[in-house]
């Protein structure tokens, strides 16, 4: 009887002779395309991560106003151009009273103002100035570059050596709609023979407090202490 011959097995095309599997050039292709996609998502993720950082930082030194529920008020302070300039741009849901008291200006709460305008509902742009000498000053109120307020200031602030206070806003915020939206807090130092204090949070002292408040507000509300965005 005559022995079969033993026949070779083919050889198998997804190895290599020496056993490792073959990789085709479609794989690598594959492989290759599927590393740059997801390389090229995480730069865009990160890329993008750095922008939204870095507008957000350009937005705060831009001092933008930035208003996202137009049925609240909302306001930022400008950029100042010179010592002590006081500018801020508001928006208005309604018609709204500007108010300015220069006595009795205390360290929390509303004052009783020495003199009032009406603001028109919209974007309105205000800047409190401090005009005179030391004989004489007045304190005035721009509304989009007119005059809407002018207040001779008492005699204190003749003497006065020194304040303590300033603007009660800076970045753009949102404010609830019927709170009182102080914008500017200012109390004079008292003087005791040849010292300077400074006035006790319950005491009312002269000064400079500008606010508004929608129309039939009260003017002895407190003011929000914890606007929201």
């Amino acid at each position: 009887m005559t022995p079969r011959p033993i026949e070779e097995a083919e050889p198998n095309p997804r190895r290599r002779s020496d056993g490792r599997p073959r990789i085709g050039v479609s794989t690598l292709l594959l492989l290759v395309s599927a590393v740059s996609v997801w390389t090229a998502f995480f730069t865009s993720y990160r890329r993008n991560r750095e922008y939204t950082s870095r507008i957000a930082i350009s937005r705060e030194l831009s001092r933008e106003l930035e208003v996202i529920d137009p049925t609240r008020p909302a306001v930022v302070k400008l950029l100042e151009e010179w010592y002590d300039e006081n500018r801020w741009d508001v928006h208005l849901p309604e018609q709204s009273r500007l108010h300015l008291a220069t006595e009795g200006v205390s360290a929390g709460g509303l004052a009783v103002p020495s003199a009032s305008a009406i603001l028109e509902p919209g974007r309105r742009r205000v800047e409190l100035r401090i005009e005179g000498n030391e004989s004489e000053r007045e304190m005035s109120v721009l509304v989009d570059g007119r005059e809407a307020i002018r207040s001779r200031l008492p005699d204190t602030w003749n003497h006065a050596s020194g304040s303590s206070g300033g603007s009660q806003v800076g970045s753009s915020r949102q404010f609830d709609r019927d709170a009182p939206l102080v914008l500017f807090r200012r109390r004079l130092h008292v003087t005791n023979g040849d010292r300077s204090t400074t006035p006790a949070d319950g005491e009312k002292a002269a000064g400079a407090m500008l606010w508004i408040e929608p129309v039939g507000g009260g003017s002895t509300s407190p003011p929000s202490t914890s606007p929201s965005r």
